[in-house]
């Protein structure tokens, strides 16, 4: 979870006052998605279905003399409910560590209201909107900021009024309203710590439309409205201060199959209201062979504003003994010559669990593959069950 700083310069009582009226609106929309779901009977007539999924993991990180032990433990506990067109879902998520540092957590991940009609839907409350058809990384995919601790993992969720309409022929028009400001990170880690400042106006928005299934072919066309995630450092008359600029993003997605290739492209074009525009753009391809092998490739173009990386990334899965499965996943920073390996075998213990074992190296170079947060040098064992 991030917490929140509040700025000395933020204009805390206009801002409180715009959140404010924001978070009434939104309590009365919430309020008319239930008063829609009542048509079709109470909302809450029959009890909500409950799943989930605990995990534990114990990692040896061999960067240190003598190996350090890290054990870490999570529940993720998945509520859903639905009555005619209404339905509710929510995650919570428990997780704990042991190591240099004891920590326990405790978050309401995901929690959702949805009304489905023919033609459309509309989803209002704390939810992930993933977009882009790329592998990993998604010059698209612009709307939840990305969890520095696992850049590969899922990104960070946020509050966000999503609507999706359907035309004819797959055609699907999707507009996101997001009413709070939610950065990847909030501070820059310097000494003097430099001091980063929100946005003073919230309101975010972006709009896209794509096509699934037309001529053999997916593909979309989006429009991002709103702010940076990760902040840029500026030289004020106060001095040296980070703020997070105001940005337009056009971008496309597409994917299709030769045969049994499958390709995909996929680029996203950045112009901020201060500073030069960049572009980001991912093309891949992958292909299952005869004996089930998949294998899977994609190149990477990172830019920032100033600074541009490229990464060519690989994966390798196949099924072993029908139950257990393979992975190998790796990344080579073309720039410095960095490059990660990550090997992992799946082995099914039951129905529901599995155990899984892994290792990961990472050979940095010239500061090469620096948004990885992970220890050079590791392996793990994991135990995973859903109920």
């Amino acid at each position: 979870m991030i917490a929140y700083s509040v700025p000395a310069t933020w204009k805390g009582e206009d801002r409180m006052k715009t959140s404010t009226m924001k978070f009434r609106f939104f309590l009365g929309l919430i309020g008319l998605l239930l008063l829609l779901g009542s048509v079709s009977g109470s909302v809450w007539a029959s009890g909500p279905s409950i799943g989930g999924q605990w995990e534990a993991k114990l990692s040896g990180v061999l960067d240190d003399d003598p190996v350090k032990l890290v054990g870490t433990s999570s529940l993720s506990i998945d509520l859903q409910h639905q009555t005619g067109p209404v339905a509710f879902d929510a995650t919570l998520k428990i997780a704990g560590s042991m190591g240099d540092k004891d920590a326990f957590e405790f978050d309401m991940d995901t929690a959702c209201l949805n009304y489905m009609a023919r033609d459309y839907d509309i989803r209002f409350g704390k939810q992930r909107v993933s977009w882009g058809t790329a592998m990993g990384l998604n010059p698209t995919d612009v709307i939840n900021p990305q969890d520095i601790n696992d850049p590969l993992g899922d990104k960070l969720p946020v509050w966000a009024l999503v609507g999706q309409y359907y035309l004819e022929n797959n055609v699907e028009l999707t507009g996101v309203y997001l009413p709070f400001f939610r950065p990847a990170v909030d501070a820059i880690p310097t000494k003097p710590q430099i001091p980063v400042y929100y946005p003073e106006e919230d309101g975010e928005w972006a709009v896209k439309i794509g096509a699934l299934g037309m001529a053999g072919m997916d593909f979309s066309l989006m429009y991002f409205s709103g702010y940076e995630r990760m902040p840029t450092v500026r030289m004020t008359a106060r001095g040296m201060e980070g703020y997070y600029r105001e940005v337009d993003t056009i971008g496309a997605d597409f994917a299709t199959s030769l045969g049994d290739v499958g390709l995909w492209l996929e680029a996203a074009h950045t112009t901020p209201k201060e500073g030069d525009a960049y572009t980001n753009w991912a093309i891949g391809s992958d292909y299952r062979l005869p004996n089930g092998l998949l294998v899977a490739g994609q190149y990477y173009h990172q830019e920032t504003g100033k600074t541009q990386h490229d990464y060519l990334m690989f994966g390798l899965e196949k099924e072993l003994a029908v139950i257990h499965r393979g992975k190998l996943g790796a990344v080579y920073d073309t720039d410095s010559g960095s490059f990660m390996v990550n090997p992992e075998v799946a082995l099914s213990l039951a129905d529901a669990t599995e155990l899984v074992l892994g290792g990961r190296y990472l050979d940095r170079k010239q500061g090469g593959l620096g948004m990885l947060p992970y220890s050079d040098k590791e392996i793990y064992a994991q135990v995973v069950t859903s109920f």
